[in-house]
């Protein structure tokens, strides 16, 4: 792409993930994300609990899942011109911004 990327994957990419919920080949996805240069966010979900992490200038946004806790969690994103993020979280899911 030309343009800035956001990847959407099941499960997570991140280094910070415990190993049953990383893509096995999640090392070797990071570094074509991180070498594009273009990807400014990754969704990703498959653990429950969620998280965050900032890794080599990407964004990992681990989504809590819907079917933990008292409460149903979902979240908003919205992207602005700026390459802002605003994430609002609902319920479990955490609220984050960068």
């Amino acid at each position: 792409s030309k343009e800035p990327v956001v990847a959407f994957v099941h499960q997570r990419l991140d280094s910070k993930a415990r190993a049953h919920h990383r893509i096995r080949n999640g090392e070797e996805v990071q570094k074509l994300f991180e070498a594009s240069g273009k990807v400014k966010a990754v969704f990703q979900g498959h653990d429950h609990i969620g998280g965050f992490a900032f890794e080599h200038g990407v964004n990992y946004y681990t989504l809590a899942a819907m079917v933990e806790g008292p409460k149903n969690c979902y979240a908003e994103v919205a992207v602005y011109p700026s390459g802002k993020f605003a994430v609002t979280g609902f319920a479990r899911a955490a609220s984050r911004t960068w």
